[in-house]
């Protein structure tokens, strides 16, 4: 807990001539190299609202109380800083790194946190000491202050073992975020945007999701004891239904049904789905599977193309050999499944989930010569996650890959020519005998070329 109130605190907060910040910066550089004439940087209770820190390095710095409203803080090195209460409404953090920063009782409203480390960062509630205006110590009183994190907008940021207990999390994007082990137990997430996002082993402990965006997340391992989740979207996401049932009203979020709410049989849709390929859709009808479990068939060989399959649960389902020409299977769980020699061109697995996979032998090429401007019609695999997955020998031709997962993938002898892999993550993937001639490795993470 910071000092309690004093003048200082209470007046208004100081604001510095651009010489005198600099001067300030210059002797923390010195502070953190461990240079002479170094000395840390104290701006607590400053007015910093709208200064350009761009690529500063202020690790350690103490900020407590500081005004950084709209300040540009793009790649500003905060580790370890303290900013205990500090206003950070609509601030540009993108890139930021505050790794074990103090963000008790901060306000970061409406600010952008984009691909932002804030790995073990604290954003509980902060309790701040205040005298009266007598300023007796006998009349302190104390305030909880819970962090602020309404609107903000931090896409792929790295949050792992944050703490966010009570944090105040309303109409956030945390897309693709990794919320690995965080606490959140009693957050408000009310209508927060999750898709995607690693939440493993977060702690949901009394935590409010009413209307919240978990699509394609992996909740695997969360404690769910009396979370709230009235009107949450759990399509596509990875849990324990035997975790979620600790939830207050699981029962009320959007998940996946049982393939018997059809009230009909697997073998009669796939009859009819076969009419409907060899008619050209003029008899029989299309298999609209979305959104079911379907861990119980075996779809080996199956005639599946054009198939609505968005959503399904298909962990461990055998595929191999299926034809999947244009298969809908957006935000499927096809965890451990066997696509091995599938006929997947042009198929739609945006968002789906293959971690360890076996796709060997399968083929992603687009298609040709698609509706009557005889265009091509790539595969997309876009943010799909592959961390693991069998891909040896897979023809990936032209396909969509941008910011797909592919850490320790087994792309041996894989055809990647013109795919676009733009933001994707090849760490420790295998890429021996692999083609990607044509192909588009802007930002591509975990790939060195030989």
């Amino acid at each position: 807990m910071p000092p309690e109130d004093n003048d200082a605190s209470k007046s208004p907060s100081k604001r510095l001539t651009p010489q005198e910040l600099s001067a300030v910066l210059q002797r923390h550089r010195r502070f953190v190299g461990q240079l002479p004439g170094g000395t840390r940087a104290n701006l607590s209770f400053h007015d910093l609202s709208g200064v350009d820190l761009t690529d500063c390095d202020l690790s350690g710095a103490d900020l407590s109380g500081t005004r950084l409203q709209r300040a540009i803080l793009t790649r500003v090195s905060l580790k370890a800083a303290s900013l205990f209460a500090a206003d950070l409404r609509l601030a540009d953090l993108r890139e930021a790194d505050m790794t074990r920063a103090d963000l008790r009782g901060a306000t970061l409203r409406g600010a952008v946190l984009d691909d932002a480390v804030l790995v073990e960062a604290d954003l509980r509630e902060g309790l701040l000491a205040r005298s009266d205006r007598s300023r007796e110590l006998r009349a302190v009183t104390y305030e909880a202050s819970p962090a602020d994190m309404v609107c903000v907008v931090a896409r792929r940021a790295d949050l792992s073992h944050a703490k966010m207990s009570n944090a105040f999390v309303v109409q956030t994007d945390f897309s693709d975020a990794n919320l690995y082990r965080v606490k959140l137990s009693g957050a408000d997430l009310r209508n927060a945007t999750l898709t995607g996002s690693i939440l493993e082993g977060a702690d949901l402990t009394n935590c409010n999701m009413t209307g919240a965006n978990l699509q394609g997340a992996v909740l695997t391992n969360a404690i769910w004891a009396n979370a709230i989740l009235e009107g949450a979207d759990l399509r596509g996401a990875i849990y324990e239904k035997s975790a979620l049932a600790a939830a207050a009203d699981a029962t009320s979020a959007r998940r996946v049904k049982p393939f018997a709410d059809l009230n009909t049989d697997m073998a009669h849709v796939l009859r009819e789905h076969s009419k409907w390929i060899s008619s050209s859709g003029f008899s029989g009808s299309q298999a609209r599977l979305s959104e079911l479990d379907l861990t119980e068939f075996n779809f080996a060989k199956a005639h599946l193309s054009a198939a609505q399959l968005d959503y399904c649960v298909l962990s461990g389902v055998d595929f191999s050999q299926a034809e999947l020409l244009m298969t809908n299977l957006a935000y499927a769980d096809l965890r451990e499944a066997n696509l091995s020699r599938a006929n997947l061109r042009g198929a739609n697995l945006r968002r789906a989930t293959l971690i360890r996979a076996d796709l060997r032998g399968a083929d992603f090429a687009a298609m040709d010569n698609v509706g009557n401007s005889n265009s091509q019609w790539p595969a997309d695999l876009e943010l799909a996650k592959l961390c693991g997955a069998q891909l040896q020998s897979v023809v990936l031709r032209g396909a969509r890959l941008v910011g797909a997962d592919l850490t320790a993938a087994d792309l041996s002898d894989a055809d990647l020519s013109g795919a676009d892999l733009e933001n994707a993550n090849l760490t420790d993937a295998n890429l021996r005998g692999a083609i990607l001639q044509g192909a588009n490795l802007k930002g591509v993470r975990g790939y060195s070329p030989s």
